[in-house]
């Protein structure tokens, strides 16, 4: 089993950037040998939150392991914890305090603003060599507008979410030779491994109508729950240098579901008024409001 190693150790080691990676030629991997992996999670605003920067630590911990839950959700913002469903507020991201639809949260969520879906990735090359510029995700969601199916493309780039490690020259992930890609270096440099917190997607909810923030919320949870159920789709693939062959793809599909009796703020009166019609139609136009994308696009 290879050496385990979070990346916060990785890190810390340091990282040298060998100027002959740059044009290193990639042997033709074959594409029964690399493992890729995805691992749906909601988190919080990573623009806003101060929980970000920890959740992001332990999503890369976990992914780099194998996916494993950290914390509790329903009491801790910083837990990581993969998802095989959804409810409305887990899409649901603002510019002013919110967690799962509801403004001004208290206790350990008082500094947060919304929650996002975000398909988390492991690529494992096992012995091979591969590139994030050749990897792209397509995302799709299966209500009427595909509101959430805009986020789709290639990498450009490393950064801080988003980690490529060349093993070196002994050819294990773990040890002093490793390289470790994180700061902007260029997708076309070619990797053993690599682990991503993940695209991701959610509705935004500050210039939603409402005299308040609440009423924001409620509005843009009235029309998640005129679509539901739906689902939200994500598929990763990785292709050869020539991309004439498809390395490993990974799918991920979340149902975003539908309560049995409609909470309040939306009530039942609402759901048998004309306005349940307004906001049918309003599904036919809105569009995710928001695309988190940790790592450049090309």
């Amino acid at each position: 089993m290879r050496p385990k190693n979070s990346p916060k150790a990785r890190i810390a080691r340091g990282y040298g950037f060998a100027l002959w990676a740059l044009f290193f030629i990639v042997p033709a991997a074959r594409a029964d040998s690399i493992s890729i992996l995805s691992f749906p999670s909601v988190g919080p605003n990573n623009s806003l939150s101060l929980s970000w920067s920890q959740y992001a630590s332990d999503a890369l911990t976990s992914i780099e392991t194998g996916g494993g839950n950290t914390g509790n959700p329903a009491s801790d913002p910083t837990a990581y914890a993969t998802v095989s469903a959804l409810n409305p507020g887990d899409l649901i991201l603002s510019s002013f305090p919110s967690w799962e639809g509801i403004a001004d949260p208290s206790g350990a969520f008082a500094g947060e603003y919304g929650d996002q879906l975000l398909f988390g990735l492991q690529i494992l090359g096992n012995g091979n060599y591969f590139r994030l510029s050749n990897l792209y995700n397509t995302m799709a969601s299966s209500d009427a507008g595909d509101s959430l199916g805009g986020n789709s493309g290639g990498f450009s780039s490393y950064g801080p979410y988003l980690l490529g490690i060349d093993c070196g020259s002994d050819g294990i992930c773990g040890t002093a030779d490793d390289t470790i890609y994180q700061n902007g270096e260029s997708a076309s440099l070619p990797v053993n491994e690599l682990f991503y917190v993940g695209v991701g997607a959610a509705f935004d909810a500050t210039n939603e109508p409402g005299a308040t923030n609440q009423d924001k919320l409620d509005s843009l949870t009235s029309f998640v729950l005129m679509n539901a159920p739906f689902s939200v789709s994500n598929t990763y693939t990785l292709y050869s240098d020539d991309a004439t062959t498809v390395l490993g793809a990974s799918s991920s599909t979340l149902t975003v579901l539908a309560p049995s009796s409609v909470p309040e703020p939306v009530s039942s009166a609402l759901l048998g008024t004309g306005l349940a019609a307004m906001f049918l139609a309003l599904a036919c136009r809105r569009q995710g409001k928001l695309r988190s994308v940790f790592g450049a696009r090309s």
